[in-house]
């Protein structure tokens, strides 16, 4: 290597290594070997340079080739070939979820409306896209502007179809200048009555101009949540709609109690509320729809502890199909107010009972005795029985179906709350209640016959045979997640005994010729079976091999198992 000759990378890196100092000699060579680096690292930079904006070029058109491929896709989409009616349909179910009309907030637009010409046009063609107006004015914002032009627009899109109308308006504490516009933006979706098919009323404290020459002639349903309509506007709608068939309210006004019969309205739900004489008048709504075919009382509104002690006319009519009965704060006044209920009913056409408890915590004696005198005064035959997320005991749940033999169509959902440990309902007992060919040859009142098999029992019990549960059970529906079963363990055996009791089209050996057969005649076989007996993501407690069997046993007899 000559004097002034450079420098390699690894006699550089030799020397490091070594700690060797680098005498005042080799200062030329480290020059030129520096130097020559240094010339070297700005050309690879150039390079570099160069390299990136020749990627960021590629890297455009990657991303526009993407989106062209986007686009072709998009255009071959099953949702391109969707016929205009549909498209609207799906137009019309997303419309929903926007946010409602307020006075100081411009609504969402719908997304719909953004992605293409063909879309815009669709919809703007299509008012029943537009028929659901939701007003919701809560609250009030000093000094923003007040705006009615979205609405409007809305409206006028809708054109000459009916409208789904939900209002809510808070308007107690608002500013005076705020509480007229609240009023006038109603008044605007008011001028438009005529067309009005539905109406909900969630919260309406200001009496609008307009109600009381307004006229609702296409008004089906009308749901009212409020306590604070003014009497006039609720009088006024109900007198004014001829065609009205599903009423909720948790009034009933005093100067509608002289006004004719509302004979087109078929579904009736009251909503109960306080003790007060005004919410009380309620009770005397039944009377006045003669015709009404399926009938709710909701005790949800009820709060508090306080015994009630109204006294509660009868509730009678002869056209009841479908009674409900909903639960939901476990108060004093609730509890005292159902065995009330059910003293006061009388409905002799009854066919289906409906009762459901949306609080985890309610739990109370069932009223049996009130109960029992309800079905014989009314003389019913109740065919379809669903009880949904009743917290009572499997004790109270026999008591009713004890009461029920001509049930046909069985419900029963559990209540799920694991921290609570609630009990369940679908347990052993039940299910040997409900078989046909076990439980109806023990005594109920014998603990022991529980784990006798039936050979056994048809050898031991003396008494007359016990017909099962719901003889006449063609349909059988479990609602059970299996994380409930915390006291008492879901019973997969019995349970499938109880289904194959029920759809056996043969008498079992040991029972042919016997009295016990001829009595079973009066059990109908089952038809479908579902039971939903797991949370997502939890094992089966239903064995593939029984479940395979349930299903072969159904099929049998035409039958279907359904679980999940």
């Amino acid at each position: 290597m000559s004097e002034h000759s450079s420098l390699s990378y690894d006699d550089i890196l030799q020397r490091h290594r070594a700690g060797t100092f680098i005498s005042s000699s080799h200062l030329p060579q480290l020059l030129v070997t520096h130097e020559k680096s240094a010339k070297e690292y700005q050309e690879m930079l150039t390079e570099i340079e160069h390299r990136e904006k020749e990627l960021e070029v590629l890297r455009a058109q990657a991303a526009h080739l993407r989106k062209f491929m986007n686009l072709i896709t998009a255009l071959s989409a099953p949702i391109r070939k969707l016929p205009s009616e549909a498209l609207s349909l799906i137009m019309q179910r997303s419309i929903g979820s926007l946010r409602p009309f307020m006075l100081h907030h411009l609504p969402e637009t719908p997304n719909f409306l953004k992605v293409c010409s063909y879309w815009r046009d669709v919809a703007l063609s299509s008012p029943e896209i537009w028929s659901e107006v939701r007003l919701h004015i809560e609250s009030t914002y000093a000094g923003r502007p007040i705006i009615f032009g979205p609405l409007q627009l809305h409206l006028q899109r809708s054109k000459a179809c009916s409208l789904s109308v939900d209002v809510m308006i808070d308007s107690s504490e608002f500013p005076p200048k705020d509480a007229e516009a609240a009023s006038q933006m109603f008044d605007i979706v008011v001028s438009h009555a005529a067309r009005w098919k539905r109406l909900i009323v969630g919260h309406l404290g200001l009496t609008p101009s307009s109600t009381s020459t307004a006229s609702f002639p296409l008004l089906e349903s009308f749901e009212c949540k409020s306590y604070d309509i003014p009497d006039s506007t609720f009088s006024t709608i109900l007198t004014q709609s001829p065609g009205l068939r599903t009423l909720a309210t948790p009034i009933f006004p005093v100067d509608l109690h002289m006004a004719p019969a509302f004979n087109t309205i078929t579904t009736l739900r009251l909503l109960i509320g306080p003790q007060d004489p005004k919410h009380l008048t309620i009770f005397e709504l039944l009377e006045k729809c003669p015709n009404v075919v399926s009938l709710s009382y909701d005790l949800s509104f009820l709060r508090g502890n306080t015994p009630w002690r109204s006294l509660i006319i009868p509730q009678i009519s002869n056209s009841v199909d479908h009674l409900y009965i909903t639960f939901s704060y476990p108060g004093v006044t609730a509890r005292e107010l159902l065995p009330r209920l059910l003293a006061s009913f009388t409905f002799p056409n009854l066919k289906s009972l409906h009762i459901a408890c949306s609080s985890l915590t309610w739990d109370f004696p069932w009223p049996q005795k009130e109960f029992s005198a309800f079905l014989k005064r009314s003389g019913c035959d109740i065919t379809r029985l669903d009880l949904q997320k009743l917290s009572a005991s499997k004790d109270h749940v026999i008591s009713i179906l004890e009461s029920l033999p001509s049930v046909v169509d069985l419900t029963i959902h559990e209540t799920y709350e694991k921290l609570l440990r609630l009990p369940p309902i679908i347990t052993p007992t039940l299910l040997q209640r409900l078989n046909a060919t076990a439980y109806h040859l023990s005594r109920p009142d014998n603990p022991n016959n529980v784990s006798k098999s039936t050979s056994e029992l048809l050898s031991s019990v003396s008494a007359p045979p016990i017909l099962p549960l719901c003889p006449k059970l063609t349909r059988i529906s479990f609602i059970y997640p299996s994380n409930n079963q915390i006291i008492d363990p879901f019973d997969e055996d019995a349970f499938a005994d109880m289904i194959t009791s029920r759809t056996c089209p043969t008498a079992p050996a040991y029972l042919k010729g016997t009295a016990t057969w001829r009595d079973m005649g009066e059990v109908q076989c089952l038809r479908f079976v579902y039971i939903s007996e797991k949370l997502w993501g939890e094992p089966s407690r239903i064995s593939s091999e029984i479940r395979e069997r349930l299903e072969k046993t159904l099929r049998s007899v035409g039958g279907r198992f359904w679980t999940t």
